[in-house]
């Protein structure tokens, strides 16, 4: 079994940012935040990503970019989202405080406005939902002079297949994961499990896998026999279980309803999931 940690190296693309917390090496699960000098901006629509377990980043890292003009968008993103709407787009600039406009022109014509938000720099604000694929223009006013378009375009919603993993330990250290058609569709996923209103981070893997941390919080857990052990082959990022010939006594809970957004929309076809919860191993030697 292959047992080394993964590491993820910070490197500054331009030596304006700056992280947090300020190192330059993060362990597995681990997050960096990187902001900007002033009179620099985030070219990103993010400027928080994790350290995966393949030594790599959830998501290339945001670099900062210098802006001089008095209103201008230096660089917008993401440019592409999933039909039932929610991406955050960012826009990086020289952004004033008042006097901002955001318009969605959709292929027939119909031009809406979109409420947005502006920070130091940053102007972001949620794409609505439409009724069909496709290319829609984003119209950005920043003064009576300064006009800005971009095209955005609407694809596909993101679909769960099926379940890769759908138990974990009380302890944690076993993630949800699940296979989803068109993940790139979205940029943030969350997991919420149970009846409450505790979020569960996900991160986007290799070949469609979406994997989402969970630890169970609660203490009801239910006795009952059997043979299962869990075997983890760390080349292939794939969890086998299978029986045995001996009884051990186990504890368990299933955790229900369990939810998963895209970009903040439940995915309609998530449904009928549950996660199943099991008491820490214990080792019992015989004489």
């Amino acid at each position: 079994m292959d047992a080394r940690i993964s590491i993820c190296h910070l490197e500054m693309p331009s030596g304006k940012e700056i992280s947090i917390p300020a190192k330059t090496a993060f362990y597995q699960f681990e997050y960096v935040t990187i902001e900007c000098f002033s009179g620099w901006a985030i070219n990103s629509s993010y400027d928080k990503v994790q350290c995966s377990g393949s030594s790599t980043w959830s998501y290339p890292l945001p670099g900062c970019v210098q802006v001089s003009s008095p209103s201008d968008i230096h660089s917008l993103s993401p440019t592409f989202g999933q039909v039932s709407g929610g991406t955050l787009v960012t826009a990086v600039g020289l952004i004033p405080n008042t006097g901002v406009e955001v318009y969605v022109n959709s292929s027939d014509g119909v031009m809406s406005p979109v409420e947005h938000n502006i920070k130091p720099q940053k102007l972001s604000f949620k794409m609505p939902n439409q009724t069909k694929e496709g290319e829609v223009q984003l119209i950005i006013k920043l003064s009576e002079n300064v006009t800005a378009k971009y095209d955005f375009v609407y694809g596909k919603d993101p679909i769960m297949d099926h379940t890769v993993q759908s138990a974990t330990l009380v302890s944690g250290g076993f993630d949800m994961v699940f296979y989803i058609s068109n993940i790139n569709s979205s940029r943030n996923y969350a997991l919420f499990a149970g009846n409450t209103d505790q979020q569960y981070n996900c991160s986007v893997g290799l070949l469609n896998i979406l994997s989402c941390d969970f630890t169970y919080t609660g203490t009801d857990l239910h006795y009952f026999k059997n043979h299962l052990v869990y075997v983890y082959f760390a080349a292939y990022n794939v969890l086998l279980c299978f029986y045995v010939d001996f009884e051990a006594d186990y504890k368990y809970i299933t955790v229900s309803p369990v939810l998963l957004y895209s970009d903040g929309v439940l995915m309609k076809n998530f449904q009928n999931i549950s996660i199943t919860v099991y008491a820490d191993p214990k080792i019992k030697v015989y004489q």
